[in-house]
């Protein structure tokens, strides 16, 4: 059952996994590059409260970090704590690289599986994603906001 729990937090968190962003300038490319980013909020909540939610109470911890490179490589890891006090770790890897389009939006690509994410927020210090990726654009309950700090 843990498997289980844990293939959906993967299937959620693996939506980071290969980034392309769009219309975005040299300094926004050397903000994303400058040192790996950290999962915080999730929809506004802390991020370890809604993925323990997202694996029904399961977890107790999830570190998710996302280290994006200056050649275009990136890599996500995430560390997992179970209630029961054991751990557990994954880490994937992609490529990432800007797109040429009206808005500033990340197209996120592994083993197939695509999705989009629009930027709504990029500094030095703080990344913000927004996505509809599981309901159609009018359906805002299946809007997820990603709040990434370094």
């Amino acid at each position: 059952m843990q498997f289980l729990q844990k293939r959906r937090v993967l299937l959620v968190l693996s939506a980071f996994v290969a980034i392309n962003f769009t219309n975005c300038s040299k300094d926004d490319t050397e903000k994303l590059t400058d040192g790996p980013w950290t999962l915080k909020k999730i929809n506004n909540l802390d991020a370890t409260t809604f993925l323990a939610a997202l694996s029904f109470g399961t977890l107790s911890d999830a570190d998710f970090t996302m280290e994006f490179e200056e050649d275009g490589d990136f890599i996500n890891a995430v560390i997992y704590t179970y209630t029961d006090g054991t751990t557990d770790s994954d880490t994937y890897t992609g490529t990432w690289e800007w797109e040429d389009t009206d808005e500033d939006v990340l197209v996120v690509s592994s083993d197939g599986y695509t999705q989009r994410f629009e930027v709504q927020e990029l500094t030095k210090s703080k990344l913000i994603l927004n996505q509809d990726s599981f309901g159609t654009p009018d359906d805002p309950s299946d809007d997820w906001e990603m709040e990434f700090e370094r």
